[in-house]
């Protein structure tokens, strides 16, 4: 909280800061965050790993070594005829997936 950074997000590529870092917007404050990638027509490789690929300028925790004070579980209902839903991404090989 102390930090000029609190409560901003920005990118980094192979350890260094791609982007100034960007204000959380105030309905997203103190709110979990789900990182996901999204892009079209291209090949991205993100790394939720337990340790950063390249040395970052600061220290953080990485996704994989979130403690529970970092993290929200959220618990489901079973549905109510036993069965569930399982969707798969299904990819082509070279085809920007890997």
């Amino acid at each position: 909280k102390d930090s000029p950074n609190f409560n901003t997000i920005s990118l980094f590529k192979d350890g260094q800061r791609a982007c100034q870092p960007q204000p959380l917007p105030d309905s997203l404050k103190g709110k979990t965050l789900f990182p996901h990638v999204s892009f079209k027509n291209a090949t991205v490789h993100v790394n939720f790993g337990a340790v950063p690929l390249a040395p970052l300028p600061f220290t953080c925790r990485m996704v994989q070594d979130a403690t529970k004070v970092d993290t929200s579980a959220t618990k489901y209902d079973a549905p109510a005829d036993g069965k569930h839903e399982v969707v798969y991404p299904v990819s082509l090989p070279d085809e920007g997936t890997f």
